[in-house]
């Protein structure tokens, strides 16, 4: 529309949307202390902006100004007339805006408000304005365009100042859902932008909330791997076998990603959200398979022996408490049901594959890997107790020695 629609001379053509989801408004916000140079920067941005695929409808703040009625006032005349300046705003405020007297109440109770303001006639126009009159000190009635000039002027819808400097906004409306890619390119189209000294720009506030969004992932995901792995070590009273199961994590990952790539999903809130009770749900199979090779093992039986008979006997359970979740998921995965604009479909997606890749390498991978965790524990102590025995031999040599002296 951009491209085949033409404005007429003296308008501005916009794009919006009336219920626009504030999730997909995408913003490179400039700094500085001087207006007209944040505008003249502004621009720039612009036009680089609209070579960014998957974004539309950019412009600037300076493009989003409004017609409004400037009204600068003679002090020195409205002192002589003794009419106050706070008497001048609340006249013309009550007259174009009208103001609350009451409540009335009919006969069933409901409440109407009650508002005053002038005839649609008597405010249409900036001239009638100009013919509102005040009473003086002395009781004449002065108009108001002997105490003031009246214009209309185009003006910025707000003023904003962070950290004492001018904030101006480019902003336009993302079409993709995929923020991480939306702003790679934004960072190689505005790599080589020069800037004045003391002018900034960032990526607003949709990418220090992604920001802070994965430092909160990654502190969460860095804590569900420390208190597994604490809750593993006193069930199993060993520190590096519960490794073995650890592993079910990174499959789990594996499993997310291509589900997420195939179905072309983005990695949003609701999938990391997905991932986080996954990680949780994944390491249910390798616990239930090791314990029961571990007690199995106590029972006297060999380590291959008891890998095999575990495989067996938790093969069957673990495939159906990851079938039932897989498919609880798929209604959540195909739907298209919205909390704050975000669907689940995400999430849902997100669990699905990683349950899926967990329990087939589960039983693969992790007997694999328990081996060899296995083989490190007995080598670690092994080890330790050579060191021992050498101490306790060397002890006892010198022990020997002292006692012929």
């Amino acid at each position: 529309m951009r491209k085949n629609v033409s404005a007429p001379p003296g308008a501005q053509l916009r794009f919006n949307s009336k219920d626009q989801d504030p999730t997909k408004i995408f913003n490179i916000a400039l700094y500085g202390d001087d207006t007209e140079t944040l505008k003249r920067i502004s621009q720039e941005v612009e036009r680089r902006l609209r070579a960014v695929d998957g974004l539309v409808a950019v412009e600037t703040e300076d493009d989003m100004q409004r017609q409004e009625m400037n009204i600068t006032l003679d002090r020195e005349k409205a002192n002589h007339y003794g009419i106050e300046t706070q008497m001048i705003s609340g006249a013309i405020s009550y007259a174009i805006r009208g103001n609350q007297v009451g409540y009335f109440y009919d006969s069933n109770g409901r409440r109407s408000r009650i508002r005053i303001w002038l005839d649609e006639n008597d405010r249409e126009s900036i001239n009638h304005i100009r013919k509102l009159t005040f009473e003086g000190s002395e009781g004449a009635l002065v108009p108001l365009e002997s105490l003031a000039s009246l214009s209309y002027e185009s003006g910025a819808r707000a003023i904003r100042r962070q950290d004492r400097k001018t904030v101006m906004r480019v902003q336009g409306i993302a079409t993709k859902e995929d923020s991480t890619e939306l702003f790679k390119q934004v960072d190689a189209v505005m790599k080589d932008l020069e800037l004045p000294r003391g002018y900034r720009w960032d990526k607003g506030g949709r990418y220090q909330q992604l920001q802070e969004s994965n430092q909160t992932l990654t502190f969460t995901l860095l804590m569900i791997v420390v208190f597994i792995i604490l809750l593993m070590g006193a069930m199993f009273e060993s520190f590096i076998l519960p490794f073995s199961i650890f592993l079910t994590m990174p499959l789990a990952g594996v499993g997310v990603v291509w589900t997420l790539y195939l179905t072309k999903t983005s990695f949003n809130i609701m999938a990391s959200i997905g991932t986080i009770i996954l990680l949780g749900v994944v390491v249910n199979n390798g616990i239930v398979l090791i314990d029961l090779i571990t007690r199995l093992r106590s029972q006297g039986m060999e380590r291959l022996d008891a890998i095999i008979e575990a495989g067996k006997r938790r093969f069957r359970p673990i495939w159906m408490t990851s079938l039932t979740t897989i498919c609880g998921m798929i209604p959540m995965s195909l739907g298209d049901t919205k909390m704050i604009d975000m669907s689940y479909s995400p999430l849902g997606r997100a669990m699905m594959g990683g349950m899926l890749t967990a329990t087939v390498l589960t039983l693969l991978v992790v007997p694999l890997f328990y081996t060899l965790f296995d083989d490190l524990r007995v080598m670690f102590f092994g080890y330790i107790r050579s060191i021992f025995q050498k101490t306790n031999t060397a002890e006892h040599r010198s022990e020997s020695l002292e006692a012929t002296d």
